[in-house]
């Protein structure tokens, strides 16, 4: 509601068209994590633009995006499968045609992506699609970004000037310091290792490329894990043999 989040419509335009590639006419499509129902809306847009009757699928280790996107699948008269559980498990259902998720790798450490990776292989028809965003930070360290000090006050600030243009509660100010001091997310530096994981778990790369989100989808005055900033991002297809 602030336009502080990095959510799907920064990418609208990546996800329509990757769904132009999917080959079957009731695709099965796994929303693999997600902060609300943001993923889960735009994948079934993206499905009604093209005519598709999609099942659709939730995995996350929180329940709370499950049961936002459980509400939203209801307003919306289309069912949704959801599981609370990790997405490092390696689950039992295999068969999907679509495996999408946006800003997902910064929650996991380098160690762990190939076996998140290995897993959305193994849940994949051959021929099915992994379509995903995520934030590129080139350079950075081996170990997680997070707020400083300062920049913890500095989205305090934010929040507040923004909860009350909005009429919102300025106890806002509250949870957003308890927010911005929680977060930790680790590197993705590059679209060569972006490729590299994908490939190294067996993928082909349809689509590769880096862009910074869509002018107005995030504040750009501060450059922090989960605000938009004017970072770069990686947009990848990358198809099951």
């Amino acid at each position: 509601m602030l336009g502080l989040g990095t959510t799907p419509a920064g990418h609208a335009d990546f996800f329509f068209h990757a769904f132009e590639s999917v080959a079957a006419r009731r695709p099965r499509v796994l929303i693999a994590g997600g902060a609300d129902y943001a993923m889960f809306a735009y994948a079934l847009a993206a499905c009604r633009a093209r005519g598709l009757e999609a099942e659709f699928s939730m995995i996350d280790w929180c329940e709370t995006p499950l049961m936002l996107s459980r509400w939203y699948g209801e307003r919306e008269s289309t069912p949704l499968r959801t599981m609370c559980r990790d997405l490092l498990e390696p689950g039992d259902e295999p068969g999907y045609d679509v495996i999408c998720t946006q800003a997902l790798l910064g929650y996991f450490s380098p160690q762990h992506r190939p076996r998140l990776i290995a897993n959305w292989h193994r849940a994949l028809r051959p021929g099915g699609l992994v379509v995903t965003a995520n934030r590129l930070r080139p350079g950075a360290a081996d170990a997680p970004a997070v707020f400083s000090a300062l920049q913890v006050e500095e989205f305090v600030q934010i929040v507040l000037h923004k909860a009350r243009a909005a009429s919102l509660a300025a106890e806002l100010a509250v949870d957003a310091q308890r927010y911005a001091s929680r977060q930790a997310h680790w590197p993705v530096r590059s679209t060569e290792e972006v490729r590299a994981l994908f490939e190294g778990a067996g993928f082909r790369i349809a689509h590769l490329s880096c862009a910074p989100m869509a002018s107005g989808a995030g504040e750009a005055q501060l450059n922090v894990p989960t605000v938009a900033g004017s970072a770069s991002y990686a947009r990848i297809v990358a198809i099951k043999p």
